[in-house]
């Protein structure tokens, strides 16, 4: 009964908005109806009395199932968007990583592992949706083409998410193939385990991607040294602490999502001086080392921080925020 109200508070308010007038929406219809229908009437879609009501309809639905009944609203609590901005955020994401191919084969399981085993794999998918959504709002904002958000990225995650396995490094590497372990002893197939978990680490590959367009540098070369500096710089650590933080209040919530949007907008910084003021023809971790040579001290700080914040039981809002204040007075 509350998923229904949900759906159809959701639906009067995308529906008064552009979004079932969009281009790429349109193909929603198309999908709508089997594929010998639309093929057949394809000239005459466009003019369906009720074109704007299914496009809606089969949008919201989609969302809400996939995304959880309270996606929507805590999404507009944590950026302030409108239904429709978060509607499109969440089709672009559903489309850069593929992510109907990936419930497909989690619904295939049916009847074939623990019941435990699905849910936990759809919550896992879902914690891809939230942060990529909230991403996408904050940096890309707003989102007019659809279309063209997904030819920015998609191209990049498609080539380079293969690839993030071979990426990670030291502690991010470990907790990556323990985060598979966990899949799999609840149930799930080692493949499926090992794409699952590959999306949340992919998820940096949104940041990699505004990075190389704004420098005009190769993708694979700005995600070597992303993730490298990610390890270097306990990242992984420090989303985990931030994952823990209570969310007892609304208050607390919003500053949880703030201070992981801070986490990844630092990183960013800091790929991009690093990217900019050290020798590309290095590898990565020897780029690493020469901007460090370049700001031992402000370096040598940081890793200190970073180790005593996260020595602390337990971890707090307010450590992190020294630590974070430290990560942002990196040289950039």
């Amino acid at each position: 009964m509350l998923t229904a109200y949900v759906k159809i508070g959701l639906a009067e308010q995308i529906g008064e908005s552009r979004l079932p007038d969009e281009p790429w929406f349109q193909r929603v219809l198309r999908d709508y109806f089997p594929k010998p229908i639309a093929q057949r009437l394809a000239e005459a879609l466009p003019d369906h009395p009720l074109r704007r009501q299914i496009i809606t309809t089969c949008v919201v639905n989609d969302m809400v199932n996939r995304g959880g009944i309270t996606f929507v609203f805590r999404a507009e609590e944590e950026t302030g968007a409108d239904p429709a901005t978060i509607a499109r955020a969440y089709t672009v994401v559903r489309e850069v990583f593929g992510l109907p191919e990936i419930w497909a084969q989690l619904q295939a399981l049916d009847n074939q592992v623990p019941t435990d085993a699905q849910h936990i794999g759809y919550r896992e998918v879902r914690r891809t949706v939230d942060r990529a959504v909230r991403w996408l709002i904050d940096v890309r904002f707003p989102i007019g083409d659809v279309a063209t958000e997904i030819e920015r990225f998609k191209p990049i995650v498609d080539k380079l998410a293969p690839k993030v396995p071979d990426l990670l490094r030291g502690r991010e590497r470990e907790n990556r193939y323990a985060e598979v372990d966990r899949l799999i002893g609840h149930g799930l197939p080692r493949e499926l385990a090992m794409r699952i978990t590959n999306l949340l680490t992919s998820f940096l590959l949104l940041d990699v991607t505004e990075i190389a367009v704004a420098n005009d540098r190769p993708p694979a070369e700005v995600a070597d040294l992303h993730f490298a500096l990610s390890e270097q710089l306990s990242v992984d650590d420090l989303l985990s602490a931030v994952t823990d933080l209570p969310r007892e209040d609304r208050w607390s919530a919003l500053a949880r999502a703030a201070t992981r949007h801070d986490v990844y907008a630092a990183l960013a910084a800091i790929t991009t001086a690093v990217l900019n003021n050290t020798d590309p023809n290095l590898l990565a971790t020897e780029r690493m080392t020469q901007w460090a040579e370049q700001n031992p001290e402000r370096i040598e700080r940081a890793r200190t921080t970073f180790a005593e914040a996260l020595s602390r039981d337990p971890v707090d809002l307010a450590t992190l925020s020294v630590a974070l204040r430290v990560m942002r007075s990196l040289p950039v």
